[in-house]
């Protein structure tokens, strides 16, 4: 059962739990002994003046802001707050318990008149004692840096719990499922842990003790457990996959002694180091958690709030022309930071992509009377935005596979500006007032980019160079070269063909003749283990990209090729003879033979040698096989002549 906790006193915590649920929120009764402080109109002083009265960028900790937000409240919501702050502390073992009393007893005492004495002797007390408050697990650095917030969603979800009849109360209490799906339901509820550790103290036989959303994530995409990403809609259902996960390895173990964070070990928190070599394909990449993810070590997180994580966004490009391996690098950084927990966006740009598309455009909908109308709808930059700003402890990504096919400039509109890393807001900060943001331009409301999302793109340079990108753009992203490497082909070779040289050869060749940005990549030669598999990609791949680059002038694909102008065995050649073509129309077109060439599809007489050749001019055969050209042929139908390769 999840209710298994391999070090901390979790008997006491469930105990305290269950004494509050029976308690408070059944009978409406103080767990510190005060009166019957879970009603409604307590909860309607704490909506007003703590709710509706955030103390964003004041000055102060957290205690102090609450005093001058609970001064006007009664001593029957300020009870009530400490009790609602009392829960919200009891799984997280951020705060050790001494902290706990003294942050609940703070709140206690900011009651005028002043209502009875805390309890002296909490060492006898059920919910104060140091077991009780021992805690389950680590909640991360994020649940103290904006316990404002969860206790905002705490006092938003306990009102409306409270308001219920009494039988509908007992009713979610009695369903772990009902009760999590309501607990979910708030637009508050987006980014706050709290949800994940109610759930687990008062229903911890079917929640897991994972209070990070990241780290549940995390677990629901191990491969070791085996969930369906279809299965998971949404938090609850979620967890209620993790639950019948659990199940089948509690059979498989003959054990209820699992633990994510030790056995298996899915959880097992390890640090990252700066920069990490991705593979043999692209650059390193810099990994801007590093200091989050050594902050957060398993009971070890105790910190005040007052410092925010010190987030450094990524802006990257990889560049480079096809073949070298950009898209592999997104994918695997993708599928690395997904396997982490964390909340990935991919997007691939394309000609039509436009502003309405990425931030927010009008969509039409069914009108009044029958009449069309529409609506603004956000794109996948706003989404990933708010997202972020909803879950400001953990890194999200967007990922945007070609992004100079688009228009940049108009894709991204009056965004460009806050794009810049060093007007990044901080992740969770209220929009209204920030100097470095913008308003957007169908909904009229006001977006900035937090400092926890990083955008990492490619784009292809043979499509269009970095020099031709939106100066804006460009000042606002690294840009990072992914060149064309033949050194790392592999295998090298293949029988007498050697693959890089060959490779260097026909970049040589494409670079003088046109530019760097237009090479081929190695990754198209990777994994070539015979000279038919070779013949298949120079057919299918190599020879239709060179047409491509010179489409109006076949010879210099031939010769780039090559390096020779001569008739080769990869090309067909044909004489176009405008005699035998045309009657009388020299004046029109001319009297000049021409040269149709076209890639060859006789494959079959392609050999090593020919392949040696296009890098090896001392490379020789001992006969020299010169093709014939026929004689122009008299009269008859018009006809065209074909020279073979040699």
């Amino acid at each position: 059962m999840s209710r298994y906790n391999p070090k901390q006193n979790s008997g006491a915590v469930f105990n305290a739990a269950e004494e509050f649920k029976n308690r408070a929120l059944i009978d409406c009764d103080s767990i510190f002994g005060f009166q019957k402080i879970w009603v409604p109109e307590n909860f309607t002083h704490l909506i007003k003046h703590y709710v509706n009265n955030p103390l964003e960028g004041e000055q102060g900790n957290l205690v102090a802001k609450l005093r001058q937000q609970l001064r006007p409240c009664p001593p029957g919501s300020i009870a009530l707050f400490a009790e609602i702050y009392w829960i919200l502390l009891l799984g997280p073992t951020n705060l050790r318990a001494e902290r706990k009393r003294e942050r609940i007893r703070h709140v206690w005492a900011m009651a005028s008149p002043p209502i009875s004495s805390f309890p002296p002797n909490f060492s006898n007390s059920v919910f104060l004692n140091d077991q009780a408050l021992s805690g389950l697990g680590s909640a991360g650095p994020g649940f103290n840096l904006y316990q404002w917030k969860e206790l905002q969603f705490a006092v938003i979800a306990f009102q409306d719990l409270m308001s219920q009849t009494p039988d509908t109360r007992k009713q979610l209490l009695d369903d772990p499922w009902a009760f999590a799906r309501w607990l979910d339901h708030f637009q508050e509820a987006d980014g706050r842990q709290f949800y994940h550790c109610l759930c687990h103290v008062l229903f911890p036989d079917e929640f897991e003790r994972i209070f990070s959303e990241k780290d549940k994530a995390r677990a629901a995409r191990s491969p070791v457990l085996g969930i369906s990403p279809s299965s998971v809609t949404d938090r609850p259902s979620r967890d209620q996959a993790l639950f019948a996960a659990r199940q089948v390895l509690e059979q498989e173990k003959g054990s209820l002694e699992i633990d994510f964070y030790e056995d298996p070990p899915i959880l097992l928190r390890t640090k990252t180091p700066k920069t990490a070599k991705i593979d043999e394909f692209f650059m390193p990449v810099i990994d801007p958690e590093t200091i989050l993810q050594q902050m957060v070590l398993e009971g070890d997180d105790e910190t005040d709030g007052a410092a925010e994580i010190e987030w450094e966004p990524l802006n990257q490009i990889y560049f480079g022309p096809p073949g070298t391996g950009k898209t592999h690098a997104m994918e695997k950084l993708r599928v690395e930071r997904y396997s982490e927990g964390e909340h990935i966006e991919f997007v691939s740009f394309h000609p039509s992509y436009s502003y309405e598309d990425f931030v927010e455009g009008f969509r039409p909908e069914p009108g009044k009377g029958g009449q069309l109308g529409d609506r603004p709808v956000k794109g996948p930059f706003r989404l990933i935005c708010e997202r972020a700003h909803a879950y400001p402890e953990d890194r999200h990504t967007l990922f945007i596979d070609e992004i100079n096919r688009a228009n940049v400039a108009k894709v991204f509109g009056e965004l460009i500006t806050v794009l810049e890393t060093s007007k990044r807001c901080a992740p969770g900060a209220k929009v209204e007032g920030l100097p470095a943001s913008v308003r957007l331009q169908y909904s009229g409301d006001k977006l900035a980019v937090p400092r926890n999302l990083d955008i990492i793109a490619s784009m292809n340079t043979a499509d269009r160079s970095v020099t031709a990108i939106d100066h804006a753009l460009r000042r606002r992203f690294e840009f990072i070269e992914c060149p064309a490497d033949p050194e790392l082909i592999e295998p090298s070779k293949v029988g007498t063909v050697d693959l890089s040289k060959l490779l260097a050869a026909i970049n040589d060749r494409i670079e003088f003749m046109l530019d760097r940005d237009h090479a081929i990549g190695h990754a198209i030669l990777m994994g070539i283990h015979s000279v038919e598999k070779l013949k298949s990609v120079f057919s299918t791949q190599v020879i239709p990209l060179l047409m491509e680059y010179f489409f109006e002038d076949s010879l210099r694909a031939k010769i780039a090729l090559t390096g020779k102008a001569r008739v080769s065995v990869f090309f067909e050649e044909r004489r176009l003879k405008p005699a035998s073509l045309f009657e009388n129309c020299d004046e029109f077109i001319g009297h000049e033979e021409r040269v149709s060439i076209s890639p060859s599809k006789n494959l079959d007489v392609w050999t090593e040698f020919d392949f040696q050749q296009l890098y090896d001019r001392r490379a020789t055969i001992s006969v020299d096989v010169v093709a014939a050209e026929s004689d122009d042929s008299e009269g008859g139908a018009p006809q065209a002549e074909t020279s073979p390769g040699i």
